[in-house]
């Protein structure tokens, strides 16, 4: 198991509608040092493909980093 970074980790989320490229606001980045942290994606369109990356990067050396993309689609 890794160790958390001493001075904790940013962590972004980003979010596109697939097919028009349109870009859905997510809350601004956070930082934590807890083992785990919850991250939302919200404001999703109805009856959309979106593309949701979750970037983490270590505060204390910003080249230590982890992304995660994956598609969801809001069926409301």
């Amino acid at each position: 198991m890794s160790k958390m970074p001493p001075k904790g980790v940013s962590i972004g989320v980003t979010a596109t509608v697939k097919f028009s490229n349109t870009v859905v606001p997510q809350a601004n980045a956070s930082v934590s040092s807890a083992a785990t942290t919850d991250a939302a994606v919200t404001s999703l369109p109805s009856q959309n493909e979106v593309t949701v990356t979750v970037i983490v990067t270590s505060v204390s050396k910003p080249t230590n980093k982890k992304e995660i993309t994956f598609t969801v689609f809001n069926k409301n």
